[in-house]
């Protein structure tokens, strides 16, 4: 396994897009950018489901705003 390292939104998509260009090879991948072979396909699938923006790096944000929230809802 790879020593983590932390990596830029940009970083993820050159990665993620590199892999589809390359024909989805994960093993290639891993050699050349130093990444886990998990940790790309996490990004892959990301990616091709919502695009760049899906890559972004969410941690600490909330979700969605609460001030369209219901009352019932901010109970919850």
């Amino acid at each position: 396994m790879k020593d983590g390292w932390k990596t830029e939104q940009v970083e993820r998509i050159e990665i993620a897009q590199w892999v589809i260009a390359n024909e989805m090879n994960y093993v290639a991948v891993t050699t050349q950018f130093n990444v886990s072979y998990g940790q790309v396909y996490t990004w892959v699938k990301k990616f091709k489901q919502g695009g760049p923006n899906a890559l972004a790096d969410r941690r600490g944000k909330t979700k969605k705003d609460t001030s369209q929230l219901t009352e019932m809802e901010l109970r919850d």
